[in-house]
This record gives structure tokens, C-alpha cells and sequence, in this order.
């Protein structure tokens, strides 16, 4: 399994890969967005997803998972990703600056006027729901999901062309570079 990147450069965060690394068959981004959601969804790296580079499949799976059936899901673990050096491990969203960094920088596109508040916010715990409170008392919160969603898909896929993974978009689905043909 490849868990991460081995070159000095990096892009978010994460490390990009060297050219020995090897590239991927097409990945649908529908999917893939929706596994790394997944697997940023949890704490204590109870969530996990990966692409197999030969396939462009990308499992997901939690480790309730692995506990309640011994046997790979269909879309969970699969049996070979401690043998195999094809997997290559989704980045978390702090790989790809979209944690803290990102409320700042929704702060200073919106509403700079606020950033003081907004750091005083990020002290202590319970933070991104005060974070969203303050917002939704603004009729702001609209605004940061689009503002989260765009920067997260942008990321998802810098992260992908840094690792030469191409990915399928699906028509209708609104997601930008959506390549029908694919």
C-alpha cells in the first residue's frame, strides 16, 4: 500500500509523489469525493479509503466494519492492501489546508470585518460549531458550505493531478471540468 507521498514538494500539505510513482487508472471524482468526505468524517482513524491505482476503485470502510464481517465488503477493505503497493491512501482534509486554515480564509474573503471574532472563536474547544453559529446568525452559513464545497473539490482535485490520477466526471452532477465524454 503506498501511504503517502516521498518527493519534497508539496501541495496543501501533502507531499507530492516522485516520478517513480505510478499512475492510476480513471477515478470517478463522484466517488472519490465521496469517500474522502467519508473518511474525514470520523475520529481516531476509524475511517479509511483508498483508490486502487490498477482498478480506479475506491474503497471505503470503518473499523466497525472490519470488527462485525472478517471477510473484505464489496466497497470496504480489500484483502490485499497490506500486500499490495497499489493503494494509495486518500489525504485527510488537513493534508489539503481544509481545516482551520479555510474558515480564515472564508473570514478574509467575506466578512474580513469579523476576522477578530472569528479568532477569538477558534480558542478552545467546540470551535467550528461556534463557528457555524456565528455564521447562521448572519445568514452566512449558505455561503460557507458553497465556499467549503468549491474549495474542497478544487483541493480534492490538485491533489489528484499531483498524484496523475484522472479522473471521470459525470454529466449533470455540477461538478467543473465535468468531462462527458469520459
Amino acid at each position: 500500500m503506498i501511504l503517502g507521498p516521498a518527493a519534497d514538494q508539496s501541495i496543501g500539505g501533502t507531499e507530492m509523489p516522485n516520478e517513480d510513482t505510478q499512475k492510476s487508472a480513471p477515478v470517478m471524482f463522484k466517488r472519490l469525493l465521496d469517500a474522502f468526505e467519508f473518511s474525514t468524517f470520523g475520529l481516531n482513524d476509524e475511517f479509511h479509503a483508498v483508490i486502487n491505482l490498477d482498478t480506479g476503485t475506491v474503497h471505503s470502510w470503518t473499523d466497525m466494519d472490519l470488527e462485525d464481517n472478517d471477510e473484505a465488503l464489496e466497497d470496504g477493505k480489500p484483502a490485499d492492501l497490506d500486500s499490495s503497493d497499489r493503494y494509495l491512501d486518500l489525504p485527510s482534509k488537513y493534508d489539503l489546508n481544509l481545516g482551520r486554515r479555510l474558515v480564515f480564509d472564508f473570514a478574509e474573503q467575506e466578512i474580513p470585518q469579523h476576522l477578530d471574532q472569528i479568532s477569538s472563536i477558534f480558542h478552545g474547544r467546540g470551535a467550528y460549531r461556534r463557528f457555524k453559529d456565528f455564521l447562521g446568525a448572519r445568514n452566512l452559513l449558505e455561503c460557507w458550505y458553497a465556499f467549503e464545497t468549491h474549495a474542497t473539490e478544487a483541493a480534492l482535485r490538485a491533489w489528484c493531478d499531483a498524484y496523475e490520477i484522472k479522473l471521470i466526471d459525470t454529466p449533470g452532477t455540477g461538478t467543473p471540468g465535468a468531462d462527458p465524454s469520459a
